[in-house]
């Protein structure tokens, strides 16, 4: 199965779990800072860089589970780096832990 049809897989449970994590989010950042973030994090799932740390992020914990949170990212981090790379998108270090970090909350991580 290729990744396209793994992250297609994985968008409902996105979706699903996006609804659980708004409340939480919500105690932090007040229901307008979390609209904002919803939005931006749905337009940052449309862009090529985006999709690629959105579904590596679903398939990383659909993956490995019982792994610690810093195995979680490494292998993450280390994924979307190779997919970004092979689909020619330039991406450093911190863009992509901040890829990983804004798609983490939206799946209940």
């Amino acid at each position: 199965m290729g990744i396209v049809a793994e992250v297609q897989k994985f968008e409902g449970v996105i979706k699903k779990d996006a609804s659980a994590a708004k409340a939480d989010l919500e105690l932090l950042f007040g229901a307008q800072g979390v609209d904002s973030f919803l939005a931006n994090a749905e337009a940052a799932g449309k862009t090529a860089l985006g999709a690629i740390a959105k579904g590596v992020v679903a398939l990383v914990e659909a993956n490995l589970p019982g792994a610690s949170g810093a195995v979680k990212q490494q292998a993450a981090s280390q994924s979307i780096g190779s997919i970004a790379k092979a689909a020619g998108i330039t991406a450093g270090t911190a863009i992509i832990n901040q890829a990983i970090e804004t798609f983490v909350p939206l799946l209940g991580l």
